[in-house]
């Protein structure tokens, strides 16, 4: 009997954390009515959301590559010649999404310094 009232609050708790992170996405996507800048709206985020449709082709690359990084276990297990086929060769800390490219936290100066006339 516990079993199950345990079962129904986590059911529960799950339930109003993906409300609450559904809220957030969508404040976070700009789906609320004020239209801000997406330099103010990141500022306390875990993430920068940066438009595709301000970038040049060049300049997605380049800011992929920026939140990207190699996988040291790949060149570890290469180096001892184990199969390396369910081991990344890089690591991408970055996520696309039909409008945004989301990028760490740590790759603002990055983006500033690689957009610099992208109005970003």
């Amino acid at each position: 009997m516990w079993e199950n009232l345990e079962k129904t609050e986590l059911i529960e708790l799950i339930y109003k954390l993906e409300k609450e992170n559904k809220e957030l996405k969508d404040k976070l996507y700009g789906f609320n009515k004020k239209s801000e800048p997406i330099e103010e709206n990141t500022k306390n985020n875990i993430s920068n959301y940066v438009k595709k449709s301000k970038l040049l082709p060049n300049e997605r690359i380049y800011l992929k590559r920026l939140a990207s990084f190699t996988n040291p276990r790949f060149y570890e297990l290469q180096k001892l010649r184990m199969p390396v086929y369910n081991t990344p060769r890089t690591i991408s800390c970055f996520e696309e999404d039909e409008r945004f490219l989301i990028l760490p936290r740590g790759c603002i100066d990055g983006i500033k310094d690689i957009c610099p006339n992208s109005n970003i």
